[in-house]
This record gives C-alpha cells, sequence and structure tokens, in this order.
C-alpha cells in the first residue's frame, strides 16, 4: 500500500498537511491534536474537504514530499494552516525511528568519536534534504498561476516577522508565483540559487537571481 501524503481544508482556506501509512479511514478516525483539533471541532469533519494528493510513496518519498507541501503552503503559520512543525508526521516518525536506533546502540558502548566524513553528513542532514526535481516541480505546477497583490505579501510578511522568520517567494519573470521557502536559506537549499542573492533581490540591491524574481512574503 506504501505512504500517502493528504491535506485538509478549513472553509476559511486554511491547510492540514498530512502523511500516513495507514488506510485513510483508519488515519483520519485516530484524532488529531492542537490546533487542528480545534478545528475538527469548530466545522466539523463533514465541513471540510479532504484531499489525496499523492499515494503509494515509500516512507523517505513521504517524509520529503509532506514537507515540501507544508513548506509550499506556510503551513505552519496559524494564519494559512494548522500543522506545528515542517517536518510533519513523517518527519516525526522518522526522527522517533533515529532517536530509538541510535539508543540501542548507544547502549553499553563505547562510540568512538565522529569521522570528519561523518560530521559532514551529520550536518547536511540537519540542515535538510534537498528536493529531488520532481519534488520541486510538483510544487512549481502547485503553486503556478499565483498572484500575489501587494496587500498580501505585506501580511504574509508581519506573519512571519511574528514568528522571527522572514519567508521568501519565488515568483517567474510573468509575476507568478513558483514557490515559497521559510528562509532565503532554505531557498538556497531547494533551488541551487544563493540565499545572499535571493536576500540581494528581496532588498532591491539586485533585479533577478537564478533566473527568478524574490520578495520576501
Amino acid at each position: 500500500m506504501g505512504w500517502t501524503v493528504y491535506k485538509h481544508v478549513t472553509p476559511d482556506g486554511r491547510v492540514y498537511i498530512g502523511a500516513t501509512s495507514k488506510t485513510l479511514a483508519d488515519r483520519w478516525k485516530g484524532g488529531y491534536a492542537g490546533r487542528f483539533r480545534e478545528a475538527v471541532k469548530t466545522y466539523g469533519w463533514d465541513g471540510m474537504e479532504h484531499v489525496v494528493i499523492v499515494e503509494g510513496l515509500t516512507f523517505e518519498e513521504a517524509s520529503e514530499r509532506e514537507r515540501a507541501e507544508i513548506i509550499a503552503h506556510c503551513s505552519t503559520d496559524p494564519r494559512y494552516g494548522y500543522n506545528t512543525n515542517a517536518a510533519g508526521f513523517a518527519g516525526h516518525a522518522q526522527g522517533e525511528a533515529t532517536r530509538a536506533k541510535l539508543s540501542k546502540q548507544k547502549t553499553g558502548v563505547k562510540r568512538p568519536p565522529m569521522t570528519e566524513e561523518q560530521r559532514m553528513k551529520l550536518s547536511k542532514a540537519l540542515k535538510g534534504r534537498r528536493f529531488t526535481e520532481e519534488h520541486r516541480r510538483h510544487i512549481s505546477e502547485a503553486q503556478m498561476g499565483r498572484k500575489y497583490t501587494a496587500e498580501t505579501i505585506a501580511k504574509i510578511s508581519q506573519s512571519h516577522l511574528n514568528q522571527g522568520g522572514k519567508c521568501v517567494i519565488q515568483i517567474d519573470m510573468n509575476g507568478n508565483e513558483v514557490a515559497r521557502y521559510p528562509t532565503a536559506k532554505q531557498a538556497e537549499r531547494d533551488t541551487g540559487t544563493k540565499a545572499q542573492t535571493i536576500s540581494s533581490v528581496c532588498t532591491g540591491r539586485r533585479k533577478t537571481a537564478g533566473g527568478y524574481l524574490w520578495r520576501y512574503a
């Protein structure tokens, strides 16, 4: 069966992105926590739209796709969604499994110091994985054609400033949004365009970076 990535959409347009290896009926009847649980109480389960984004994925594919959708929808921002972290359920499960494995390995064993190669791999993992070209294309297709007014950009900007970060918007030369990233650094990791040049476009010091326009959200 594999993993399924899905989203719930409340009547006000906010979304919750999730992933599961269970049947959707089993997962959805299992209940939710946090802000989305309150949304279920407010709108009722039948008062929401329930959408299957993609199914039949491996755990790793589902983890990356769920994270990509959370970032694309800015669903960790209470104004736009109900997710409590950018890793999502699949990322959380992976983290729990990794911690359990490490704990078992450490029990009664004196581990040698990490090599330089191991430190580099760990550093890369902590900074986040690059999205594949297919994942970036999915985000682009999902967002293509959506244009931002000055008022909308100002609202999103204020929201992210309140959370201590600066979300950046990638825009093609026709004014269409391609993708959103929580920081310029994340945009660099996912697109290969240097964060410094992205920031330069956002602040008006450059016109484009990587063939795109960029704006702070």
